[in-house]
């Protein structure tokens, strides 16, 4: 599945510190790759979800819940892979609309923008596109038995803006 967004006005005190963290690349998984988040403050203060890799054939199944954010959108879901081929990864969100789903082997389109497209699925064998930047989810491996991998879904990313008080 792709990534997800938050945006989120808050205060700071100058000289004092913060703690953050950006999600980094989503490593496949043989039943699910790991969803690594993003936040700042702590993951009570805003967070965006990482997005999931597939399980076997499925896709991976976007979080619909636990952004905190004033402005929220979510990443789309993997797509399911029809033997021998697999399935694609969703789209990661956007600054401006959700990531988008997909039902095959294709991709998800990234929200707008600045939403990663996902990886498109394995072809008969093979194995998964990684998904780009920012928060696309990767694609699905199709394995023969031998050893294929899905896709590394694409990182995260952090931008601060502010304003001085004057």
């Amino acid at each position: 599945s792709g990534g997800s967004y938050s945006a989120k006005t808050i205060s700071v005190v100058a000289g004092n510190n913060y703690s953050y963290s950006i999600g980094q690349n989503g490593i496949p998984g043989v039943n699910s790759g790991n969803a690594y988040d993003s936040w700042f403050n702590s993951t009570a203060t805003i967070i965006s979800i990482g997005g999931y890799g597939g399980a076997n054939a499925t896709g991976g199944i976007a979080d619909t819940t636990g952004n905190i954010g004033d402005i929220i959108y979510y990443g789309g879901n993997g797509g399911n892979g029809v033997y021998p081929n697999a399935g694609g990864g969703g789209g990661g969100a956007g600054n401006q609309s959700a990531g988008g789903s997909t039902s095959n082997g294709t991709g998800g389109i990234g929200g707008a923008s600045d939403g990663g497209n996902g990886g498109s699925g394995a072809i008969t064998y093979g194995n998964g596109a990684a998904g780009s930047i920012i928060g696309g989810g990767g694609g699905g491996a199709a394995s023969d038995g031998g050893s294929r991998s899905g896709g590394f879904g694409a990182r995260g990313q952090m931008r601060i803006t502010y304003v001085v008080d004057t």
